[in-house]
């Protein structure tokens, strides 16, 4: 079996290529002769062959996972993230721009978020996927901006022990949420799981998260246990626990936290946010590095339930020579990276600190974690690309131990 590992669009007719010595090599052209070093750090993952702006990797309780791949032209590709098969594609039947793409596995919907606040709702079992129908706001007032989906079980609902079981049946599906124009956060899909719309922000939207666990038993909450994050034009991050009323048995989210920046950090919206465990990662819009902050638990010493500390990260390392382009994180290795416009991933630890730079070119796109052990993948020469972890961890093995037997 061959298997396909590189693929470089010289953008030239190739006339010779041949191995110099071990992985040097060369090729001809009309009128080049062109010397080269094969240093596979990526793999080619996925042949896509269009030049894709951004990755997400979903999952669902059964363990079932897949990447939607959001391609230039607007129309996306699911992905299996074991093989790197393409096996569904989802044309773009409205024919304007896509801002997100969300994939809800355990109902086989697709919701496609385009700039004006309109989703197109596809069904994923077939190939090419269909369309089911529109969701579209009464005004622009209400407009949809940013969506998320969290799964019930890895949730504070879980533990609780009010529910009846008409609600415990709609745990073993993921709960699909909006975020609006008018600053509300709603609940679109919930099955048996309802929550009225909650005021919380006073301005717009912009990104609605759901943060990723490592699952590890510990005194932080937020460990083992996912709950959300939004942040709008006013860039204040706000966390968001759920539970259930034990009037009506509906969704109540829970403010837990803000964040606010300090003074003069930006006067530009935040653009990228993500967490893992009590970490949080934001990237402004204006700038070209990443902020860390750290949630530590200060209620053992205060006998005050849920309180939080607050620690800031500053960055130790060189920032990013282009515009930030996409940011992503791996809870088990605890681990941040950031690609920029220029063609640079850059690999950060919880503590800010730089530990690695890839240098690739222009064509860079997009990148994501594939799975808690650190694979990552990226968009880069209209094609998906795969880096091991031991390619940019140099100790990876000390470092996966170290993680491990951290609390």
């Amino acid at each position: 079996t061959l298997q396909h590992l590189y693929q470089y669009n010289t953008n030239e007719e190739i006339f010779q290529i041949d191995v110099i010595h071990e992985n040097l090599f060369y090729y001809r052209t009309l009128k080049h002769i062109i010397l080269f070093k094969l240093n596979l750090d990526t793999i080619l993952f996925s042949i896509t062959k269009v030049k894709v702006k951004s990755l997400k990797l979903f999952t669902d309780m059964q363990r079932i996972a897949r990447i939607t791949a959001l391609a230039e032209d607007n129309s996306s590709i699911l992905i299996s993230p074991v093989s790197g098969c393409c096996l569904n594609y989802v044309s773009n039947i409205a024919k304007k721009p896509i801002k997100q793409i969300l994939h809800d596995i355990s109902r086989s919907n697709i919701y496609s978020l385009q700039f004006d606040g309109e989703i197109v709702l596809y069904r994923a079992d077939n190939n090419p996927c269909v369309a089911e129908y529109k969701i579209r706001t009464k005004s622009e007032q209400y407009a949809i901006t940013c969506m998320t989906l969290i799964n019930p079980m890895r949730t504070q609902l879980f533990n609780i022990n009010t529910m009846q079981t008409s609600v415990e049946k709609s745990l073993d599906k993921q709960v699909v949420f909006f975020g609006h124009a008018n600053g509300y956060i709603s609940l679109f899909q919930g099955d048996s799981l309802i929550m009225e719309p909650i005021l919380a922000h006073k301005t717009s939207i912009l990104c609605l998260e759901t943060s990723l666990t490592s699952m590890e038993m510990s005194n932080i909450l937020f460990t083992n246990c996912e709950i959300l994050l939004s942040s709008s034009t006013d860039r204040t991050i706000y966390l968001w626990n759920l539970t259930i009323s034990k009037l009506d048995e509906s969704i109540q989210l829970i403010h837990m936290l803000t964040i606010e920046q300090e003074k003069n950090i930006s006067f530009e919206s935040i653009k990228y946010l993500s967490m893992i465990d009590n970490f949080i990662v934001a990237n402004y819009s204006d700038q070209n590095y990443l902020h860390i902050w750290q949630l530590l638990n200060i209620s053992i010493r205060t006998s005050i339930q849920n309180q939080w500390g607050i620690v800031e990260h500053p960055t130790k390392g060189s920032h990013h020579h282009g515009q930030v382009q996409a940011i992503t994180a791996t809870p088990k290795l605890k681990l941040f990276a950031s690609s920029d416009s220029e063609g640079c991933i850059k690999i950060w630890d919880n503590t800010n600190s730089l530990l690695r730079e890839l240098y690739l070119d222009r064509s860079l796109c997009a990148i994501e974690f594939l799975l808690q052990n650190g694979e990552l993948i990226i968009a880069y020469q209209n094609n998906i690309h795969l880096i091991l972890p031991e390619n940019y961890l140099p100790n990876y093995t000390k470092f996966k131990i170290k993680q491990q037997n951290s609390i």
